[in-house]
Formats: structure tokens, C-alpha cells, sequence
């Protein structure tokens, strides 16, 4: 589906590219807006007076309405970042360290992602808090239920946690959590790096503090990333690296520097912004919004179903996840008896297949399931039921060649 506006697979008809979960492949309308900043107004923003750089200025800040629309929030909330791993460190550094107390807890569960264990590790450490990593439940998914415990008993600084695991599919249905936070006043940020390309994200019915995605997975490019922050909290926040740009001045009296920061959302984006990357972001958002949320709705339904009709019986092989296709996304890590995940993926790529295995920067939920790695299948909007099938066939393939047992 929509394959023909990716160029990519234009020039590579054999490509089965199943590693969207890793990056998204690029439509023709991403690569021109890109292209076109670069050959007809590639200057700098915010403070040539000349054409080129209004010009520029004002896609820049054009991209940034884009997102807000996106994410149903105002434009000064968005905080345009190098990724969702820079935006997540942003929070905790700028937001949480200043009034995290030793003692207090930050929770987040087993599922995620190291972008959103490791920052909030380095800050418990550091401050002699708690880091609270909640385990799965039996049948492998997050344990609201439990998070919701640690939400109330009023010790809990901060939680953090995915909107769909990047391993599992799991579509996490976070609302009624959120509500319980909020109301024992707990600050929460929600990592939809994954959910972003696949479901509305609709910060008005989100009650989220904080909410981060990045570019490359949603169809635009690499180095981008956005964190929205509700304004309250963005406007106390102090910035957290320093330069240009993020300073309206700098004042040298008696001997010492006194720098003035700049509004929101500008004081967070220091020095030379991703101008080309935030373009071809709101192309990328465009190019969704024309699809319509529907269309991209049913896709993702029907190779969910699909995938976990042809993935769930591979002999020799464990899919994770849950079983039910509303409860995820079009996402399928298995696990074979005997067979490493690198062996696996290698076998596939001589097919013209690409996947990704290893751990998926996902080590403590991979754990839960006792394995160490898995092989990846993950679909965009150019993935289609034959894809999914020639990869079944090829791990099928794999197995009967490269299981010593059968």
C-alpha cells in the first residue's frame, strides 16, 4: 500500500523492508520539502533580515504550527529536539532534577525502551531517589494496575512510560493511569516514538505532562525529535543547554554574566536548529494527515491480524506479544528455540529482506520473557500482506536449515 511514494522501493522493486519500527522509509513529499530548503533557501532563521532567511524563518516556525496541529497542543509547548532520547533527558534534567528529593520514587515499567530507563537511572543515582522498574504481568504486558499503586501512595516523583512497546506491539491504553496521576499529582511523560506513525495523538485527551516522538519513525528524517510540555511547566523549567539563540542577551556587570533566556519555546533550542529536518518533518505530518487517520487505522488492523495469523504457528519459534491484534500495533519480535536472532535476520537479508534483531534497546523486557534477543518484523504504510508472508516463508526456511534439531 502507497508504495510508489517512496522512491526507495522504486529503485529497489526486491526491497521487503520490514524494519519501521528502527526508521520509516521517506515519501516523495518529505524528500522534495527537504530538498527544496536546501537548494532554494538553505539560510540560517531567526536573525537575517533578508529574504532567504524570512523565508526560512518562516518554514521553520511553519513546521513547528504543523506539530502543535499534530498533537492538538500550542505551538509554544513544542520543543523541536534531536530525537525522542534528547527529549526525554531534557525532562529529566531540566524538569525533574531540580525538585526530585532523595528518597522519592520515578516509575517506569519493564517494557521500555533504554532512552526511557537509562536517564531516569543516571538521575536516581545521582540523587540518591528510586528508580521503580515494574514487571510485566504473566501474560507479558505492562501492569497498570501495579503502576497505579505506586502513582497513589503519594512518594512517586515522576513516571514515565511507552504508549506502545517497540518489541511487543503492545498499544498501551494509558488514559485512565494518567487520570490517577494527575490526580495525586504526579508528573508523567509518555514516550509514542513507536505509537506516533500509528495512532492519533491528541494531547487534549491525553493528560500527559510531557510526550515524546521522534521525526525518522513518523516518515521524515533522522535528527529531529519533538517534546511537547505543557506550558506551566516548559515556562519554569530552566534551560538546559546553553548558546545561542536560546538568549535574548547577555549582560556583563561587575565581572559576571548575566544572560537573559529567551521565550518559550525558544530558550530549549540552542544554537543552529534541525531547519532542514523540522521541513521535512511537517511534510511528513502533512503527507499523513492527507492519508486520514482512517486509512492508516484499517492498514495497520489488517496486517495485525495477518501478521499474527502467519507469525503465531512458525514451528520452533516464540511470538511475543499480545495475541489479541486491537491490543497492538502491526509490530512482531519472535524468538526461536535455538537459533540466534543475528543467524535469523542474516538468512533473511539474502532474501532481500530487512529486519532488525537483537535486543532493540529493550534488554529488561526481553528478560522477562527469558531471552537475550529476538528478530524484528515491523510494518509502515508501504507494508503489505505479501511482505509479511515472504518473511514467515524465509524464517520458516531458516529454521529448517539452521535448526541442528529438525
Amino acid at each position: 500500500m502507497f508504495k510508489n511514494h517512496f522512491p526507495i522501493l522504486n529503485h529497489q522493486s526486491d526491497l521487503v523492508y520490514l524494519d519501521s519500527a528502527a526508521t520509516a522509509l521517506k515519501p516523495k513529499p518529505v524528500i522534495e520539502a527537504t530538498v527544496n530548503y536546501l537548494q532554494e533557501y538553505s539560510a540560517n532563521i531567526h536573525r537575517g533580515l533578508y529574504p532567504l532567511a524570512e523565508r526560512a524563518t518562516a518554514a521553520y516556525e511553519g513546521a513547528r504550527l504543523t506539530v502543535a496541529y499534530f498533537l492538538q497542543v500550542a505551538p509554544e509547548e513544542i520543543i523541536f529536539t534531536k530525537n525522542a532520547t534528547e527529549g526525554i533527558n531534557l525532562v529529566a534534567e531540566s524538569f525533574l532534577r531540580p525538585r526530585l528529593k532523595s528518597g522519592q520514587k520515578i516509575v517506569v515499567s519493564a517494557a521500555e525502551h533504554h532512552s526511557n530507563l537509562l536517564p531516569w537511572w543516571r538521575l536516581a543515582q545521582e540523587t540518591d531517589a528510586e528508580l521503580i522498574t515494574v514487571p510485566l504481568t504473566v501474560d507479558g504486558r505492562l501492569n497498570l494496575s501495579a503502576m497505579a499503586e505506586f502513582v497513589a501512595d503519594g512518594s512517586v516523583a515522576m513516571l514515565s512510560l511507552t504508549l506502545a512497546s517497540n518489541v511487543t506491539g503492545e498499544l498501551v491504553l494509558v488514559s485512565e493511569l494518567l487520570q490517577a496521576a494527575k490526580a495525586a499529582g504526579v508528573p508523567t511523560l509518555l514516550d509514542a516514538a513507536q505509537a506516533a506513525a500509528h495512532v492519533p495523538l491528541d494531547m487534549a485527551q491525553l493528560p500527559a505532562d510531557f510526550l515524546v516522538f521522534s521525526g525518522h519513525k513518523v516518515y521524515g528524517p533522522t535528527g529531529i525529535g519533538v517534546l511537547f510540555g505543557r506550558r506551566e511547566h516548559l515556562s519554569a523549567m530552566p534551560p538546559w543547554q546553553l548558546g545561542g539563540d536560546m538568549v535574548t542577551t547577555v549582560h556583563i556587570k561587575s565581572g559576571q554574566l548575566q544572560p537573559v533566556w529567551s521565550d518559550l519555546p525558544g530558550k530549549f533550542e540552542a544554537g543552529t536548529p534541525p531547519i532542514a529536518e523540522a521541513i521535512g518533518l511537517a511534510a511528513a505530518l502533512t503527507w499523513m494527515k492527507e492519508i486520514g487517520t482512517v486509512v492508516l487505522a484499517r492498514h495497520d488492523a489488517e496486517l495485525t491480524e495477518h501478521g499474527l495469523n502467519v507469525f503465531s504457528g512458525l514451528p520452533g519459534f516464540q511470538l511475543l506479544g499480545p495475541t489479541n491484534p486491537v491490543d497492538r500495533l502491526p509490530i512482531f519480535s519472535l524468538v526461536h528455540e535455538r537459533i540466534h536472532s543475528h543467524d535469523l535476520a542474516s538468512f533473511l537479508a539474502e532474501q532481500g529482506i530487512a529486519v532488525r534483531a537483537g535486543q532493540h534497546c529493550a534488554a529488561p523486557l526481553l528478560q522477562q520473557f527469558g531471552a537475550s534477543s529476538a528478530i524484528r518484523i515491523s510494518c509502515g504504510v508501504y507494508t503489505d500482506k505479501i511482505d509479511l508472508d515472504a518473511a514467515a516463508k524465509a524464517l520458516t526456511a531458516a529454521s529448517q536449515l539452521l535448526d541442528p534439531h529438525v
